[in-house]
């Protein structure tokens, strides 16, 4: 049990070694021909502060579209009344999902040379384009994929600690050899890219129908000899997650994490599985004294990783055994939607997760 725990913590360390941000860059470039494609349905309550978050840096030549999938709701009266240009997507063809049907008519719409392709409940920083961009250059990447701050409100919502944790282990990008080897796949709430390259590796069209089609799409650009970078966000974009109440956070965690789970590289996700394993230990055996050590290490190792994901707090670190207690439940649900009833269910809409 003490042998389990110990490697766990020397793997925790490992695995989030080091998560670059968007801010600690050495200067500023100035932005233009860049179109800021957003694909939204029934986002009524994002869209506005997003589009706010904008206003005060429209740099002369940045073009924002609003691609409309449909929406029941105020998305587009609320889009327009804020100058953005909204897009009527045409119907959902068979075989695609949403949100890349959106992506891909955007980016054939786009008239900018960069395009920042951002989900709808994600919000701009000061300054927060240049940093994107700046950071886009400088790791001359074919994309460079941004992991939103994630900034909390109600309490339920700081449940997504361990799934943010194990989404950052599985890219391969922020261990302690990171600088060394590529990664793996891309987070998918804000993605920038050449739009040559865009269409050159084949945009959204290459993971038309999938759950994850920001990790197809990474995946395609890889195998063709191109490169994915990811960074955190912090200080550039920030993001608030299911703000409509718990049974949304279990259905937007739960529609697509086990997916995830199963493409991930078997000897990477070993890795992730021995550090799990010492965690649940450490919760199994909680009320006994000679595991009040690890359990305190665990706490710093908790913190440590997530201040630089989101404002999780010290509350958090300490609270971490009834995290982990949420992450197994809504991962078990998520294994059964996907390996069971072959269904998930999103934005008033059924995906089937069947193959082809």
């Amino acid at each position: 049990m003490f042998l389990v725990m110990t490697v766990s913590v020397f793997i925790g360390v490992m695995l989030l070694a080091y998560i670059p941000d968007c801010v600690r860059r050495r200067s500023l470039i100035e932005v233009k021909n860049v179109t800021i494609i957003i694909p939204a349905r029934n986002e009524a309550r994002n869209i506005g502060r997003l589009l706010m978050s904008l206003q005060d840096q429209m740099y002369p030549h940045v073009e924002v579209l609003v691609m409309d999938d449909g929406s029941t709701d105020e998305t587009a009266v609320i889009a327009k009344r804020m100058g953005a240009n909204v897009i009527s997507l045409p119907q959902l063809p068979s075989g695609w999902q949403g949100k890349a049907w959106g992506c891909w008519n955007g980016a054939k719409m786009a008239q900018g040379d960069i395009l920042i392709f951002l989900d709808a409940d994600t919000m701009l920083e000061s300054e927060g384009i240049r940093h994107l961009i700046a950071t886009y250059y400088e790791c001359r990447a074919t994309v460079l994929s941004v992991h939103p701050y994630h900034r909390m409100v109600r309490p339920y919502e700081f449940f997504s600690s361990f799934f943010h944790l194990l989404l950052f282990s599985a890219l391969r990008a922020f261990h302690v050899f990171g600088n060394k080897q590529k990664a793996i796949g891309a987070f998918g709430q804000c993605l920038i890219c050449n739009r040559g390259d865009y269409f050159k590796f084949g945009g959204h069209l290459a993971g038309k129908g999938e759950l994850l089609e920001n990790m197809t799409l990474a995946q395609r650009i890889l195998q063709a000899g191109g490169k994915v970078a990811c960074v955190s966000g912090r200080g550039a974009i920030s993001m608030r997650m299911y703000p409509d109440g718990f049974k949304t956070f279990v259905e937007g965690w739960s529609k697509s994490f086990a997916k995830g789970a199963s493409g991930t590289n078997p000897w990477l996700l070993l890795w992730i599985g021995l550090w799990m394993n010492g965690i649940v230990t450490s919760c199994l055996h909680l009320g006994e004294q000679s595991v009040f050590l690890f359990y305190m290490l665990f706490v710093a190792q908790v913190y440590w990783m997530l201040r630089r994901i989101g404002n999780f707090g010290i509350i958090t670190a300490l609270t971490y055994p009834l995290h982990v207690m949420v992450f197994l439940l809504v991962f078990a649900l998520s294994c059964i939607k996907l390996f069971v009833h072959r269904n998930v269910s999103w934005k008033g809409r059924t995906i089937s997760t069947k193959k082809e």
